[in-house]
């Protein structure tokens, strides 16, 4: 039997029990503490055009700016990069809550295709840092 005697009140304990477990999910491994977004401008066949791929922290974590933060891409049947493997030097931070990498690309004909990359980077509190490793779809609707 659970010994209370001392420590307050049972809602009290319940509380504190809440946001410890409130803590643990922001800051356990694999939590999702950051968003990635992707777009792509208009594209036009046999021209060159541009994707993003931004991640964007929350719940209070930042990008690790000192991390080898990287996206490596692969184009797709008649998709083409421009620069397969994006590293520190590509990425564009900004403020601390955001990096974001823009993919070359050139598409050979119209229609749906898609580029898949591998994103990696780490976001951080003050105390705690968390690599991460995505795998990236980013769509493409050539015209």
């Amino acid at each position: 039997m659970l010994d209370l005697a001392g420590y307050g009140s049972f809602s009290t304990m319940s509380h504190v029990l809440s946001l410890l477990a409130a803590a643990f999910l922001l800051l356990a491994p694999g939590a999702k503490n950051y968003d990635i977004q992707t777009s792509a401008g208009p594209a036009r066949a046999g021209q060159a055009a541009r994707a993003t791929v931004k991640l964007v922290t929350k719940n209070g974590f930042h990008v690790n700016k000192d991390y080898p933060i990287a996206l490596d891409v692969a184009g797709s049947e008649g998709v083409s990069v421009d620069k397969a493997k994006l590293a520190k030097g590509d990425v564009k931070l900004t403020g601390e809550t955001e990096a974001s990498f823009d993919v070359g690309f050139k598409a050979g004909k119209a229609g749906k295709a898609q580029l898949e990359a591998t994103f990696r980077f780490a976001v951080c509190t003050d105390k705690d840092c968390f690599p991460a490793k995505e795998k990236v779809v980013i769509a493409l609707d050539v015209k």
